[in-house]
């Protein structure tokens, strides 16, 4: 039976602004029904990196938390520490980096913490039955809520093609040190003909893992396989080579997710809003792909995010403005990942399912 996923478009009109429409979805969505007085709920969010000025904006996520009150819940905003050595390595860094995105207890009126502890060893072993996880390292202050309000932030991504619910709680949920198993398939290499020996892959790679001679090497000893020097190189030198590699890292990331998941009850809000080629984990971000869309919820992730992707692609424009050419594939063709293998897998593991019926709210 197809899930239902329910979409408010970003087109505002008098007396409904954009709030209204979102407690509209919160509502529509089933939230009231999911999250009771006294649950601790786990407003999972990602809240940029530092240079970063895409992600989903704090009075957005301050708008749920309020919902959340509202029918006696215990709310707090959380998200996890990083593998890569940027402005989220570790709590400290995390949560200043936190406030200075607008997210903090002075502006959202609750905790904000970092799921996995200051240095992202506090997490849970949370036994699954995966193709290739059989524990996964859950985040303790996920693995220890009650139920989990996942508010994803829709762009484009440099390994999983796509970024939405799936991977915010996949990856988003899993330990810092977990993440490095989730990207361990995931090798980059040099092309030699085509690399100029600039040196800003070397430059912007946090583990220190290229060298640098007449052209660049990569060493697979200390690569962690996070993908950002293939953004970086001016000369697309960094070629993607890796359909089988970033498929097994797609399957383990549902995986994490199901464990995540596990008993719990979940409800799932996507931003189809700034639209970024990249994710927000990078320091930079990029001019959106198309106008902002609108706002979809579920409390099926794997429905949520192929709404969204058919969303985006199926988006010419509004009709008395920004008409848009369709462009096939939009995710595809950002870096040519397909990134169906996370919700294929996800499917299968009774994660969600890949038919919806969408539903629009106007």
């Amino acid at each position: 039976m197809p899930s239902t996923v329910y979409f408010s478009p970003a087109r505002g009109k008098a007396r409904r602004n954009k709030f209204d429409r979102l407690t509209q979805l919160f509502d529509r969505g089933g939230g009231p029904g999911l999250f009771g007085p006294g649950q601790l709920v786990a407003v999972k969010v990602h809240w940029g990196e530092l240079g970063n000025a895409d992600f989903i904006p704090s009075f957005y996520v301050k708008h749920f938390v309020s919902l959340l009150q509202h029918r006696g819940a215990k709310p707090f905003v959380t998200d996890t520490n990083t593998l890569y050595r940027g402005s989220r390595h570790h709590a400290v860094d995390g949560i200043a980096t936190a406030a200075a995105n607008g997210f903090s207890l002075a502006t959202l009126g609750v905790p904000v913490i970092v799921a996995d502890g200051i240095r992202g060893f506090d997490y849970r072993d949370v036994p699954i039955a995966g193709r290739h996880v059989k524990t996964a390292r859950i985040a303790g202050a996920i693995a220890d809520c009650d139920g989990i309000l996942a508010i994803s932030h829709v762009k484009g991504h440099m390994v999983f093609g796509f970024g939405g619910a799936v991977k915010n709680i996949g990856m988003g949920c899993a330990a810092a040190a977990a993440k490095q198993s989730l990207h361990a398939d995931v090798r980059p290499r040099v092309s030699e003909d085509d690399c100029t020996g600039c040196g800003d892959c070397a430059a912007n790679c946090r583990f220190h893992a290229i060298d640098l001679g007449p052209r660049a090497r990569i060493d697979p000893a200390r690569c962690e396989g996070c993908g950002e020097c293939v953004v970086v190189c001016p000369q697309e030198a960094i070629p993607i080579h890796w359909e089988g590699d970033t498929s097994v890292t797609q399957e383990k990331t549902a995986e994490y997710a199901a464990a995540a998941l596990a008993g719990k009850k979940a409800l799932y809000v996507n931003f189809l809003t700034s639209i970024t080629p990249d994710c927000d984990c990078m320091d930079w971000s990029d001019a959106p792909i198309v106008p902002d869309i609108g706002y979809l919820a579920s409390t099926d992730p794997v429905a949520i995010d192929l709404a969204s992707v058919d969303l985006v692609n199926g988006f010419t424009g509004f009709a008395d403005r920004f008409p848009v050419p369709l462009a096939g594939d939009r995710f595809r063709a950002l870096h040519g990942i397909d990134y169906l293998p996370l919700f294929e897998h996800a499917e299968s593991l009774g994660l969600g399912s890949r038919s919806y019926t969408l539903v629009r709210l106007d």
